[in-house]
């Protein structure tokens, strides 16, 4: 018991997911229960009858150094904390900035190209590349898998990389950065429970025709809540610091919407936009050669750090999305009408080991080909890490450049498919009115245990 993710005010373990009324629950819920939150306590309260009210604490809130971020300190797939529960602040495991369980019922929208890959299921978990809904971590599998993404997400778009320097304007105008997006949004049970974090309707027919608001939503640098109607929001903005008047979207900013009436448009405020990432072609790097290009020097990515009108350290995580393409078949223009099905006479451009004939003789061949990979997308995320205002006698228009270290201690065969200790940039050019800030970093990746510290030599040592 003491183990337990969410507990019962009764100090007995909550089980998800559970059924109740042939519906599977996958955190405490308030349907049926008027304001209070609650769960089963076995898998099947249908059956069973067994169920308690949660243990519940809201997540803070305040400057925007607050939001719940969490470093993920395993190396593997944890179990499914409920992030608006207490749980959420007494797991130290989680990294909770993914929104799995916000998709996790949600329908997909369709017309996706599957290939000859079956789908488990029909919801946002299920792609492609991830037929039978396994999860890693929090993330989506929807979202992760495609970019520009169609609904909102908590992430802010800082450059695109791309082979195809011409789709940059598509890159860019379809980036949530500066497009809205629309989402259903519903409340609980009434509307002073508050809205839910998810919703299983993913149009606007469905969302409407189930008592929900078909929401457009607008990603955002910060909240400016110095002004507080339109007019003066749009008075105040300039090229320097533009303002729009939006619906904020943040996973915690739906803790705070209020809504007057049934009217949409008073859930908007001012917020500092977002400009369109930059995008430029991908540079060039020979296989195995560890990251290295031109000048035997590892590639980066040079990213100028926005002004923060607040003032106030924000708590951030970096992603970094790479996508594997194939040219085996047109990806931006192959959709659902491509996906295989004989019954119809449909055969998908590609499929799982096919046989091909070769030479005079026309011998079969067969081809060592998984549909699941053909096109495939990865991600990587750093640990937190802050950015915070510049320090008294540092100006404005000082030009600061961030040095860092990378590697782990060893010759290239001890530390590969890492590198040796380095610098990076690994060659740093600056002006003499230039400064620079030297950070040390580094990660316990096997645990901060003393036999684990040394095998993995994870840590920058000086």
């Amino acid at each position: 018991t003491a183990n337990c993710a969410v507990k019962t005010t009764s100090r007995t373990c909550c089980v998800f997911p559970f059924k109740y009324k042939n519906r599977l629950y996958r955190s405490c819920t308030k349907v049926d229960n008027g304001n209070t939150l609650w769960c089963a306590t076995t898998s099947n309260y249908d059956k069973d009858r067994k169920w308690g009210n949660c243990i519940i604490t809201r997540r803070k809130r305040g400057s925007d150094d607050s939001p719940n971020l969490k470093n993920y300190d395993e190396q593997t797939t944890g179990g499914m904390f409920d992030p608006y529960l207490k749980n959420y602040d007494e797991q130290t495991t989680g990294g909770m900035f993914d929104p799995y369980l916000k998709n996790y019922d949600e329908q997909a929208s369709g017309g996706l190209f599957t290939a000859d890959q079956k789908l488990n299921g029909k919801t946002n978990i299920y792609t492609r590349q991830n037929a039978n809904g396994a999860r890693s971590g929090y993330e989506c599998p929807e979202e992760r898998d495609y970019h520009p993404y169609w609904h909102p997400t908590d992430w802010i778009d800082i450059a695109v990389l791309a082979y195809n320097e011409s789709m940059c304007q598509y890159y860019q105008k379809e980036s949530f950065n500066v497009k809205p997006k629309e989402e259903c949004l519903q409340y609980y049970n009434t509307k002073s429970d508050g809205f839910r974090h998810d919703s299983v309707f993913s149009n606007k027919k469905d969302c409407e025709n189930n008592h929900g608001y078909w929401v457009s939503f607008s990603n955002y640098l910060e909240k400016y809540p110095k002004y507080q109607t339109e007019q003066a929001c749009k008075a105040a903005s300039s090229s320097q610091r533009r303002l729009i008047w939006a619906i904020p979207y943040r996973s915690e900013d739906i803790d705070n919407l209020k809504m007057t009436g049934d009217n949409v448009e008073s859930l908007k405020c001012c917020l500092v936009a977002l400009d369109a990432p930059e995008c430029t072609k991908a540079p060039y790097t020979r296989s195995n050669h560890l990251g290295n290009a031109d000048g035997v020097v590892p590639l980066r990515y040079d990213w100028a750090i926005p002004h923060f009108p607040s003032g106030h350290t924000q708590r951030c995580v970096m992603r970094i999305r790479y996508n594997i393409s194939t040219g085996d078949y047109p990806p931006f223009s192959t959709f659902g009408d491509k996906n295989d099905d004989p019954n119809n006479g449909v055969k998908s451009p590609v499929q799982n080991n096919p046989k091909v004939d070769v030479g005079d003789v026309q011998m079969p061949l067969q081809l060592a080909i998984n549909t699941a990979q053909f096109g495939r997308t990865f991600q990587d995320r750093s640990h937190l890490f802050k950015l915070r205002p510049r320090p008294k006698g540092v100006l404005d228009n000082d030009v600061i450049h961030n040095l860092n270290v990378r590697g782990k201690r060893g010759n290239i065969v001890q530390a590969y498919p890492a590198v040796e200790y380095d610098f990076i940039p690994k060659r740093l050019n600056i002006s003499s009115t230039n400064l620079v800030h030297i950070q040390w970093t580094g990660k316990f990746c096997l645990g901060p245990t003393i036999e684990n510290l040394y095998g993995g030599q994870g840590v920058s040592n000086l």
